[in-house]
């Protein structure tokens, strides 16, 4: 249950901000995958086939933890469609119980390690080509 509920933490915690909650959801799911290929243990999320790709409604409900406890802020934006779309970001208390999980080992290193290399590659890609990518994945 912890690590579930800290991965978007730690994905909001390498981005610095992350544009809604589908692109939370497809990051981690492509992070699942890319662990599964390693053999690094990923908490069992239970993701489900859905409209735009895999969706967990664990990791979503992780998301709105992490708000209610202030470890990460949600914050409405515009977007150039005039629609709006919430933006999530550590927050600093966030950031320090983050730091001491890790440091305490409650988070595996090579996790951690996954969560950064996927925020990094994937991370700015349009959301349309992420939820795409995301749908080409495995759900096993």
């Amino acid at each position: 249950m912890f690590e579930e509920t800290i991965l978007p933490l730690a994905l909001a915690d390498k981005m610095g901000r992350i544009r809604g909650k589908t692109r939370i959801q497809k990051l981690l799911f492509i992070t699942r995958d890319k662990c599964k290929a390693r053999k690094i243990a990923f908490p069992e999320l239970n993701y489900q086939p859905y409209l735009y790709g895999p969706f967990s409604s664990l990791l979503a409900a992780s998301v709105d933890t992490l708000v209610s406890s202030r470890y990460v802020s949600q914050q409405t934006e515009p977007t150039p469609s005039g629609n709006t779309v919430n933006v999530y970001a550590p927050t600093p208390a966030g950031r320090e119980f983050l730091a001491r999980a890790q440091a305490a080992g409650l988070i595996d290193k090579n996790l951690i390690s996954v969560i950064e290399e996927v925020a990094k590659k994937f991370g700015d890609w349009p959301l349309d080509e992420l939820v795409d990518y995301a749908k080409s994945l495995e759900y096993t």
